[in-house]
Parts: C-alpha cells; sequence; structure tokens
C-alpha cells in the first residue's frame, strides 16, 4: 500500500519491524518531520507534493 506513511526508530528497530507512525511517541516528532519534508520538496521541487 503506496498511501500509508511509515516512520521506524532505526536506533531500537534497525531491522525496521515495528511502524511507530501511528504512536503516541510519534505524533511529538510529526509535525516536524512534515515542515521538513515539505521545505525539502519545494526546495527541489519536487513533483510530487
Amino acid at each position: 500500500d503506496t498511501d500509508s506513511w511509515e516512520l521506524y526508530d532505526l536506533k531500537n528497530d534497525p531491522l525496521q519491524m515495528h511502524n511507530i507512525y501511528h504512536t503516541p511517541e510519534a505524533a511529538i516528532i510529526l509535525p516536524d518531520l512534515m515542515k521538513q519534508l515539505h521545505e525539502l520538496q519545494m526546495l527541489y521541487e519536487d513533483p510530487i507534493q
């Protein structure tokens, strides 16, 4: 499914077995990550925004 987001804690889960995107802990950092993603998309003129 390419329409779902994934987020992994590579320090504690280097094999990327547990998607933490929908956890309360991830909710704390997601706004900043989304902002960074948007800024990079704009910088590189990414057509998929």
